[in-house]
């Protein structure tokens, strides 16, 4: 077998996979917040319950959850 080495450089998250864009801490979050309800129609948890549970201010949860749905968003349409 016969091995070429084509390119080194920093890695790059798989475009292919919008869960590749976030880092381990915002899959924790967004897999409690799926786990916990946040997302079902209607919410079965808010964002006050949810920090509680993580053990973090609501304004944190806020924050991880928006920067989790713009990354995820934002590899979807690109």
């Amino acid at each position: 077998m016969k091995l070429t080495l084509k390119q080194t450089g920093d890695f790059q998250p798989s475009m292919n996979d919008p869960a590749a864009q976030l880092t381990d801490r915002q899959i924790e979050v967004v897999r409690k917040a799926v786990a916990a309800g946040y997302y079902e129609i209607p919410r079965r948890v808010t964002q006050r319950e949810l920090a509680d549970e993580i053990g973090v201010s609501q304004g944190t949860i806020g924050d991880h959850l928006r920067r989790i749905e713009s990354k995820i968003i934002q590899s979807v349409i690109e």
